[in-house]
């Protein structure tokens, strides 16, 4: 299954099997993809979906919810991606961190944490490739993402950065339509 905006952001999940648990509901793979870019695991058996469906749904109850600082807004691809990976991810000291980017690590932690800034990594083993996807809520009508893959020394890898501002109503529908084509598909397999 495959749903795109009209903005170049699109949902691929695929089931290869079907359980009838909710805590896990099937394996297979969830791709999110940005102007073209893949993000996660593209194996038949990469994860269980119910991860990456709650985080989805959780997506759209937050809508409008997902609040950055307006200095990170207005910054640069490279720069906004540095700042959250170092926050969440990196191994800069406190003392570098706060230099390098004029706020505390344990400050923007908390702001990508309190305002689920993250949509990737979602909890699960769908994004093992090392992809990170962050999003952030403009205003009412304005959605901004930014992904990229860490490298194995905890780097933006710069040839997967990729950032898109979108139509809010546009990629809302793409998660919308997404997890309820998927939780159809899933009922109607378990029964």
């Amino acid at each position: 299954m495959v749903l795109q905006s009209e903005n170049n952001v699109a949902i691929e999940s695929f089931i290869s099997l079907v359980d009838p648990r909710r805590g896990l509901m099937a394996i297979g793979y969830f791709l999110i993809k940005i102007n073209g870019v893949s993000y996660g695991v593209k194996e038949k058996d990469a994860t269980a979906l119910a991860n990456s469906y709650d985080a989805v749904v959780s997506r759209l109850e937050m809508r409008g919810k997902h609040i950055a600082p307006a200095d990170w807004l207005i910054l640069p691809s490279l720069s906004l991606a540095q700042i959250l990976h170092e926050s969440t991810w990196g191994y800069m000291s406190r003392e570098q961190f706060a230099q390098e980017f004029n706020i505390s690590q344990d400050k923007s932690k908390e702001l990508i944490y309190k305002n689920n800034l993250m949509w990737a990594p979602d909890g699960d083993a769908a994004f093992d490739d090392g992809s990170r996807i962050y999003q952030f809520d403009i205003d009412d009508e304005t959605v901004r993402l930014i992904g990229f893959n860490a490298t194995h020394d905890c780097k933006v890898d710069i040839s997967t950065l990729t950032d898109v501002t979108m139509n809010a109503n546009d990629f809302y529908s793409v998660l919308k339509e997404w997890a309820e084509s998927f939780y159809a598909e899933w009922k109607k397999r378990t029964i």
